[in-house]
């Protein structure tokens, strides 16, 4: 049987920052950047209303951020090659540590076989993101490497 895309919407949010950042989904919750440069999430299973809000302030994204997220676990990474390391639920969030990973950059980060990859203007760089870390030391292992 044929997939197709039914042309009106099921729900919209009018929360999110505009086109520049593209959110992501996680089982029942979608993540992305608020109009704030904060974090932001969304109930998907109810008409995408808004659960919970982390201020820029508290996130420091500062620029534009690319997301990663997976089993209640996120990585985002802004254009000014800043990631932040963090979990999260339907109640909130906890950031586990920050650190520069890289030069300016607009490409999105990729994580693979338990390695981070992003790219500035000049090269591709490889973290490690072991699970016998905790978030703030895979962070400052991974700008350490650098």
């Amino acid at each position: 049987m044929p997939c197709v895309i039914v042309e009106s919407p099921l729900a919209k949010s009018e929360d999110l920052s505009p086109e520049v950042v593209t959110p992501v989904a996680a089982g029942d919750l979608v993540l992305g950047q608020s109009k704030r440069l904060g974090l932001l999430c969304l109930d998907a299973a109810a008409e995408l209303k808004t659960l919970w809000t982390e201020p820029a302030k508290v996130f420091n994204f500062k620029s534009d951020c690319h997301l990663i997220v997976a089993d209640g676990r996120g990585l985002g990474l802004n254009n000014r090659g800043e990631a932040v390391l963090f979990s999260f639920d339907r109640s909130g969030v906890k950031i586990f540590g920050q650190a520069k990973l890289c030069q300016r950059t607009l490409m999105h980060p990729t994580v693979a076989l338990g390695r981070l990859y992003v790219r500035d203007g000049e090269f591709v760089y490889c973290y490690s993101l072991e699970d016998r870390l905790s978030g703030a030391t895979a962070l400052a292992a991974a700008a350490a490497a650098r």
